[in-house]
């Protein structure tokens, strides 16, 4: 009923056909605004073209009725609790049941995710669970977790990902800051345009204009890092493929690593 306005891709193909899965589906709805257990009317539509020297060809429009649902995984986690919380968003310093977490989606015993850290003199520990039952530290600061050891300290502030192995008993950070890259941005695939945190989501945003074309996210200017969507269902993977952005316009850009799949928008303004 808005001509495409805030129209989302579903799926990009060179083939005749293409299909999405249902879950990939309720992804994309669900980040479009849709309400679950609530049916969305929805208008799609197919664009066609034989080459970028052609024009785009619409289908027609049939409307459907979709109804989203909600889909709750949830993954073993760490608790990085730590005297940033406060400063940077998670309420009260050294209180385990308001830490950002860390998750082991594959369920063996690794730990990642990432986490904003302001202050000074920084310094953080694991727990198991959100209170101080069973936590680990680090006596020698090597990177080897103890039970019940020493504060770990951040050299500085910033948005680190953190690795955990619970079973090797290891640890690691990383500082990072992260932007878009890609054919589709201002800067091509060769430089970044750098995206900003909001502490207030706790995402990482920017808006600007975009071309038709692809892109990727990636941390510290640098290929070492970088995120794509293997499935193009909104989920992040690391060095996954680039996602495809279908019409140049003005774009407001959501990169959330503070969940346990990391999740992205790609939103037209």
């Amino acid at each position: 009923g808005k001509n495409f306005a805030t129209a989302t891709d579903l799926v990009t193909t060179s083939e005749l056909t293409a299909s999405i899965t249902v879950g990939a589906l309720n992804q994309k709805l669900l980040a479009m605004g849709a309400k679950t257990n609530v049916p969305s009317e929805m208008e799609v539509r197919v664009l066609a073209k034989v080459s970028d020297y052609a024009e785009i060809l619409p289908s027609n429009v049939p409307k459907m009725s979709i109804l989203p649902y909600k889909v709750v995984i949830e993954y073993p986690s760490l608790y990085l609790p730590g005297n940033y919380q406060a400063a940077s968003g998670y309420e009260s310093d050294w209180s385990p049941n308001k830490a950002q977490q860390i998750y082991s989606v594959k369920q063996n015993d690794k730990y990642e995710g990432y986490v904003n850290m302001v202050g000074a003199d920084i310094k953080f520990k694991f727990t198991d669970l959100p209170d101080w039952s069973v936590n680990w530290g680090d006596d020698g600061f090597n990177g080897t977790l103890e039970p019940n050891g020493a504060d770990i300290p951040v050299p500085a502030a910033g948005y680190y990902r953190i690795k955990a192995d619970i079973k090797a008993l290891t640890y690691s950070y990383l500082k990072t800051d992260w932007g878009l890259i890609g054919d589709a941005t201002p800067g091509g695939w060769d430089a970044d345009t750098n995206m900003t945190y909001d502490m207030s989501s706790k995402t990482w945003k920017v808006t600007l204009n975009l071309n038709a074309g692809k892109v990727k996210f990636r941390a510290n200017d640098a290929w070492d890092l970088n995120y794509g969507d293997n499935d193009f269902d909104g989920s992040l993977e690391e060095g996954g493929a680039d996602i495809p952005v279908a019409a140049a316009g003005n774009y407001t850009v959501t990169l959330n690593l503070e969940v346990a799949g990391y999740a992205y928008e790609i939103k037209k303004n």
